[in-house]
This record gives structure tokens, C-alpha cells and sequence, in this order.
């Protein structure tokens, strides 16, 4: 399982999470042996709104308290902007196209068998939960898995 989010090295703060999670996807398939297929589960942080200004909106005080707790914990951050936490804690927030296209951007998606998504840090609402269920299965999750369909990444050997 790769996580949502991971420390970055020292001195790379602004590392990608797809540079830290596909050399880890090398590994594992280097490793796994003739004829046995890979299982690859990558979790995401996603929340999703029609409207991106409400997701964002929704999304500022859990990634605040995040930013906290790792203040808290002798994590350094690189800004205080609700950009900076989206960035530093790999979240994916906005409407549908906002969303799709920090999905897309993650090369590490392209490689998983499974992807799981959840709104930890974000802590929005019921219903809001509900909505951004609803539209990742209408609006991303087709898109995601027609992107994994055409790619065959390295299978079985």
C-alpha cells in the first residue's frame, strides 16, 4: 500500500509524492516473481465539491489543524497558505476537473491496480462526504480506470 501522504527528504521539500512512490512500485515489482500479478494500492487524500471555492472552503480547517499537529510533532511546513498544506500533505481538492487533473498528474496512479480514496484531514461534513463520493465515482474514477486500462504498466513477466 503506498500512502496519502509521506515526509519528504531532507532538503526536497517540494519532491513530488510520484518520486518517492515509484521507486518504491520498481522495487516491488523487480521483486515479485514470474507470473504472479501485482497488487499495487495507492491511498489518495480527495475531496471533491461542484464548486471548487466550497471544497476549499470546507477543506482550509482540517488541513489547518493538520498543519498544527505536524508543527506540533517538530515537522517543519513551507508556508501557511491553504496551497502550501494542499501541497505538502499530497491532497486533492476542487471541483471534478481540479481534482482529475492532480490525479492525472500523479504517475504513481498509473501504476496501481487499486486506488482508495479518503477525506482524512479535510474532515468536511456528512453530506459533503456523501457529494465528493458521488462525484469521484461519476466524474473520476471512469477516468482513472480508462487511464490504467490503456497503460499496461509491467505486469506479469
Amino acid at each position: 500500500m503506498l500512502s496519502r501522504t509521506q515526509p519528504r527528504p531532507a532538503g526536497q521539500p517540494s519532491l513530488p509524492l510520484d518520486a518517492l512512490q515509484n521507486p518504491v512500485i520498481d522495487a516491488y515489482l523487480e521483486a515479485l516473481p514470474a507470473g504472479i500479478a501485482p497488487r499495487i494500492l495507492a491511498s489518495r487524500t480527495a475531496f471533491v465539491a461542484d464548486d471548487r471555492n466550497y471544497a476549499r472552503k470546507v477543506a482550509l480547517p482540517g488541513l489547518t489543524a493538520q498543519a498544527e499537529s505536524y508543527r506540533k510533532a517538530g515537522h517543519q511546513l513551507r508556508g501557511e497558505t491553504l496551497d502550501d498544506f494542499i501541497g505538502q500533505f499530497d491532497a486533492h481538492i476542487g471541483d471534478p476537473p481540479d481534482v482529475l487533473s492532480s490525479l492525472l498528474a500523479d504517475s504513481s496512479l498509473s501504476r496501481v491496480t487499486d486506488i482508495s480514496f479518503q477525506v482524512h484531514s479535510v474532515e468536511p461534513e456528512h453530506q459533503d462526504v456523501l457529494r465528493s463520493l458521488e462525484l469521484i465515482s461519476r466524474y473520476i474514477a471512469p477516468v482513472l480506470r480508462r487511464s490504467a486500462a490503456t497503460l499496461q504498466p509491467e505486469r506479469i513477466a
